[in-house]
């Protein structure tokens, strides 16, 4: 926790100094990074975010442009499809570093990261990082899909063999909701995957399988046709 406390403050004090003029001051950089962090996996809003830290829309924009330069967060942009519904436009953002997410939440142990109301969006991060890494997936095949108080997916990637989404679970034996199967039907996914930190797979509707991250590796397989 220690080296990542001071990481961040190289970052703010250094690094981003050397890549751009700044116009925000240390502290209010700290706290751009500390309301990212508890909005992590959230739908952003430039304006609503400068409100917060003293900044305007525009001053935020260039933070985040900088932030994503960096590799520090990383942005998934809504998939669009054609249907008759009142669908999110604005982009989910995550910090891709969970060792960076938990000390800006001030999480130095598993057991303050349960008690955190960011422990479920830090699982769907990190497994985020992990898919993107092993499928070398580009950003422009990278989606999050919902719809304004209804269905939703957490992660949708675009590859050649179809369209596939994945649904992030922390309990230990997730269960079939009525809103993934309607969901996988309305985008017209060919396999709707629900990651949990278990080891055991299985079947739980025509197209949706519950998969242990332990096994990521051989779920990731199908994406391909292999």
């Amino acid at each position: 926790m220690d080296w990542r406390k001071d990481y961040l403050q190289q970052f703010i004090g250094r690094d981003l100094p050397a890549l751009a003029e700044m116009k925000l001051s240390v502290p209010q950089i700290f706290r751009l990074l500390q309301l990212i962090a508890h909005c992590h996996g959230q739908n952003w809003n430039h304006s609503e975010a400068g409100r917060t830290i003293g900044a305007s829309y525009h001053t935020v924009a260039r933070y985040i442009d900088l932030f994503h330069g960096a590799f520090i967060t990383r942005e998934l942009r809504p998939y669009f499809v054609n249907i008759s519904k009142r669908l999110r436009k604005a982009p989910k953002l995550y910090l891709r570093d969970s060792g960076l997410l938990h000390a800006l939440l001030a999480t130095g142990s598993f057991t303050l990261l349960e008690q955190n109301p960011r422990y479920g969006p830090s699982w769907e991060g990190f497994c985020i990082e992990q898919i993107i890494r092993m499928t070398r997936a580009r950003d422009e095949e990278c989606f999050t899909w919902s719809v304004q108080g209804a269905n939703e997916v957490d992660f949708i990637l675009q590859r050649p063999s179809g369209l596939f989404g994945f649904e992030f679970k922390t309990s230990d034996a997730p269960k079939l909701t009525s809103s993934m199967a309607k969901t996988a039907e309305e985008i017209g996914l060919k396999q709707l995957f629900v990651l949990y930190p278990g080891d055991k797979d299985y079947r739980i509707a025509d197209r949706i399988e519950v998969v242990g991250f332990q096994n990521l590796s051989r779920c990731l397989e199908a994406l391909d046709g292999k």
